[in-house]
């Protein structure tokens, strides 16, 4: 029996059209920070970005444990420079850093006067210092007139300005007075003190400032209603005067909160949580975009290592998790953006070499079983895998976990629940049984907020692995694969199963898949599952594909694509299919498909990409609209081999979770009940009269017909045209 070989499993990828393999960016020619942060400071003097503090994450909290020790600075200039640490002031968050005729400055931040363990008490700080280079020392300058984190500051001219944020003490967030001054300081006069400037038209914090043409502009942020804001404001330091301008784009609802700015080479430029990197248009009237990050990201920085390049810098990623890596933007040059990739490694203590079961849940890549062999076919029982990992995208970091009850390989995974109590669920696969290797019938439940496997085992109707699955509206459908030494062979009933539901899965007889196959790519777009490839009867490759409607449970031949594959990976981008990897049958030998193949639903049409890239060896999946390629090294134990690879760096199309303040794993129909639950006079109506601040993006949003009401209908309707849009399937590589 053939099985998936990840030394063999990928072929090479690249883009329309073809494209030499040096014209490939870098877009991470920076080492990462010590540690994944968020929340701190950071600026550029002379060759050297400096990066001050910030917050290290959830495990240490809100605490000074939390906060991180570290005061260092990257030389842009120096090849191969690594971070080098520095003396370092009072440890905080939020804190504003600028740079001025070769000092450094710090003002304001938060602080903790607890430890990790110990009951939450917020200590907003009022310190200004200044950090000389030459000497590595600090020197403290007049504080500020109050207490002040979750600011923003800029130098225009000689003069710093301090814009926004709030005064947060002691146990709660909730009364903390949110600042209505702005202040300036003239830095010529070291022993000067702060000056009131106009009173801003504004009340913000987790905003952004940056310096334009001798003028303070001001973006974004969240007001004291709790509402984020897409204003923009401009500050003219010769009139003492406050305007209005251009307000800031972007359809997703975080859009203005905890952005960066800064301006170079004579443009203003910011970002935010989308990913997209915006200018200011040439005359002022408006923005727009200039390519996307890699990792999309907020409460980072963004700062300039020349008049041509940007640099983002750590912060929280889109997906979820703290980042540590170093991004570099092209601006300026009047060129189109390249398609950029990433690469990088990961020390782990695994064995599994391939055949592990995948899951990706916002950016923790999810590892489970797999096989020890180099071999594509040793089932011995010392073979199968019981071990689980948690790869940290974001931190470059990996955690082991709790192992399975049973080593096995080739089933599924399938993410379920809220976010309060989600769980992974891993179905199926191939494992020891008795004497010799088979199918499994098995569901094993892993909880991840206690991080164990639950007691109870649930079963299949039948064994089975080497299927595929889709997840919909909180039903996992389970379609194709086989019973492995159990006389039966291929699987044509289709299953369904719901994680909540007291009834086992249960066969759905109009459902059952077309051709009988296993090992072969699936993926959901919107309402529609597809199947390409895998292997049929008397072990011959599937040449044809075919869709499944699973709102109509009927199935629909499709174009097959130019190259009939086994062991293929099937991904969505952008509401198109990315057919890649697999092995073919060429003179009656397998060989491996170099080629990938797309899909584009609407014309039914397949086109072959041109061009390759040497990514051999690893499993594909989405992650953010991007292409993500994990490995194991082939000759070296315990590497993890990274890449990511964005083929429409200037595309503004953004691909999220759909995820409003509930689980990853949150399905329409349980978001929709939640959503409803707000409907206060059970009117079928929600009103932004019925819901609080958090929601309140949500209601505007969803509202098409812009009443002031979301009906149940409007909701369930943007739900679905944002699933469809994102290509939303449950992110899981399954063999």
């Amino acid at each position: 029996m053939l099985s998936r070989s990840l030394g063999l499993l990928l072929g090479l990828v690249a883009a329309i059209p073809a494209i030499a393999a040096d014209a490939w960016v870098n877009p991470m020619p920076y080492p990462p920070l010590p540690e994944a942060i968020s929340s701190f400071g950071a600026t550029v003097s002379g060759d050297h970005i400096y990066v001050f503090s910030g917050h290290m994450g959830r495990v240490p909290g809100n605490s000074t444990d939390g906060l991180s020790p570290h005061f260092s600075r990257l030389n842009l200039r120096e090849p191969n420079a690594k971070w080098e640490e520095l003396a370092l002031l009072q440890p905080s968050q939020s804190p504003g850093l600028v740079a001025w005729k070769g000092a450094v400055y710090r003002v304001g931040g938060l602080s903790f006067t607890n430890k990790a363990g110990e009951e939450t008490s917020f200590n907003s700080l009022p310190i200004f210092a200044k950090y000389d280079p030459a000497s590595n020392t600090w020197k403290e300058l007049a504080a500020l007139p109050e207490p002040r984190s979750s600011l923003d500051a800029a130098v225009v001219g000689d003069k710093l300005y301090v814009v926004g944020g709030w005064n947060l003490q002691g146990a709660s967030s909730m009364d903390a007075p949110w600042h209505e001054e702005a202040y300036s300081f003239d830095l010529t006069k070291e022993n000067g003190q702060w000056q009131a400037i106009a009173k801003p038209p504004f009340q913000t914090r987790a905003l952004a400032a940056a310096a334009h043409q001798g003028k303070l502009w001001v973006l974004g942020g969240m007001h004291s209603t709790n509402k984020i804001t897409r204003d923009v404001h401009i500050y003219d330091p010769q009139t003492n005067t406050w305007t209005a301008g251009p307000e800031l784009p972007g359809g997703d609802q975080l859009a203005g909160f905890a952005i960066s700015a800064f301006a170079t080479g004579g443009k203003l430029f910011y970002n935010g949580s989308e990913g997209i990197v915006y200018t200011l248009k040439a005359d002022g009237s408006g923005w727009e975009a200039v390519e996307r990050l890699m990792f999309p990201r907020s409460f980072h920085r963004l700062v300039p290592a020349n008049d041509t390049t940007l640099v983002a810098i750590a912060g929280v990623a889109r997906g979820g998790g703290y980042l540590s890596n170093v991004e570099a933007i092209r601006v300026n040059t009047g060129n189109k953006p390249q398609p950029k990739l990433a690469q990088w490694l990961v020390p782990f203590a695994g064995t599994a070499k391939h055949s592990q079961i995948l899951l990706l849940s916002g950016s923790s890549l999810y590892t489970f079983g797999g096989n020890k062999s180099r071999s594509p076919h040793n089932f011995s029982k010392e073979m199968f895998s019981n071990e689980v990992f948690r790869f940290d995208l974001a931190a470059r970091s990996v955690e082991q976990l709790p192992h399975l009850p049973q080593g096995l390989q080739s089933g599924a995974a399938f993410l379920s629940g809220s976010r309060v109590d989600q769980s992974i669920y891993i179905l199926g696969g191939l494992g020891f049984v008795g004497n010799e290797h088979k199918s499994l019938d098995t569901i094993y439940q892993y909880r991840l907020r206690s991080k164990a496997w639950a007691e109870e085992v649930q079963h299949l109707p039948g064994t089975r692995a080497m299927f595929n699955t889709a997840a919909h509206n909180g039903t996992l459908w389970i379609f194709g694969g086989a019973e492995v030494n159990t006389g039966k062979g291929l699987v044509s009933d289709t299953l369904k199963w719901k994680p909540t539901a007291e009834e086992p899965a249960e066969v759905v007889a109009a459902a059952a898949i077309p051709t009988p196959r296993r090992s072969f790519g699936g993926a959901t777009i919107g309402d529609k599952y597809y199947v390409v490839g895998g292997l049929g009867e008397k072990g011959s490759i599937v040449g044809n594909a075919a869709v499944f409607d699973l709102q109509e449970s009927k199935w629909a031949d499709i174009a097959s694509p130019k190259i009939a594959r086994v062991f293929p990976n099937l991904i969505v981008v952008a509401g198109k299919l990315y057919l890649a990897g697999g092995f073919t049958k060429v003179d009656g030998h397998f060989m491996a498909v170099t080629e990938v193949e797309i899909y584009d639903p609407a014309a039914n049409a397949w086109e072959t990409m041109k061009g390759e890239l040497p990514l051999k060896g690893k499993q594909l999946i989405e992650y953010q609209g991007r292409l993500l390629f994990f490995g194991v090294d082939e000759e070296k134990e315990g590497i993890a081999h990274f890449a990511l690879l964005d083929l429409s760096p200037e595309s503004t199309f953004v691909a999220s979770p759909l995820n409003f303040g509930g689980g990853e794993g949150e399905s329409t129909a349980e978001l929709l009940t939640r959503l409803l639950k707000l409907d206060k006079n059970k009117d079928g109506k929600i009103t932004k009269d019925e819901v609080g601040p958090r929601f309140l993006p949500i209601i505007e949003k969803v509202d098409a017909d812009k009443d002031g009401v979301a009906t149940k209908e409007e909701v369930e309707a943007y739900i679905r045209k944002q699933t469809s849009a994102a290509g939303a399937s449950p992110r899981a590589n399954r063999n």
